[in-house]
């Protein structure tokens, strides 16, 4: 929006060039020509050291993506668990029946009857026992500690160990 002020200066401006004295006239003065400009003929020669500084443009190259390289897991193998092997305390079993390792840590004499038989085992002994195959029932008894009576199943060609231990 024009404020009028402004209307009236517009207005004024070429009012005032109207009425302002006239200019003088200017001579004319010559206006020189140019010769043309010699032709060179040939291989230009350079003179002088270059102004510019050569540039380098770079370049890209691109990085290779590297690459993960699976480590091999260790894989387990599940050992079996050696059957006893013929020593002194583990004798070869004959054939046909089974074999039992009893194992007394008691402090007195354990007495076990089992298949019939007896045996009497001294403190921290070892007795091995072969027996026929299938269930068979034994009593044990400590003197002063008690008796127990249960039964167990005798495997054909294999020791099983029963152990007795106490105070």
């Amino acid at each position: 929006m024009r404020t009028p002020n402004a209307v009236a200066l517009i207005l004024a401006i070429p009012l005032l060039m109207a009425c302002s004295p006239a200019q003088p006239a200017s001579t004319p003065t010559a206006i020189p020509t140019l010769a043309p400009a010699p032709t060179q003929t040939g291989t230009p020669t350079p003179t002088g050291t270059p102004t510019s500084t050569p540039t380098i443009t770079p370049t890209f190259t691109p990085t290779p993506t590297p690459t993960i390289t699976p480590t091999a897991t260790p894989t387990f193998t599940p050992t079996r668990i050696p059957t006893p092997t013929p020593t002194s305390e583990f004798i070869p079993i004959p054939s046909g029946l089974g074999g039992l390792l009893v194992v007394n840590h008691f402090g007195p004499e354990l007495v076990l009857t089992i298949g019939e038989r007896t045996y009497r085992l001294p403190q921290n002994s070892r007795t091995i026992i072969h027996l026929r195959p299938g269930r068979q029932g034994y009593t044990a008894n400590v003197q002063g500690r008690g008796t127990l009576t249960t039964v167990i199943e005798v495997l054909e060609g294999q020791y099983q160990i029963v152990t007795f231990a106490g105070p």
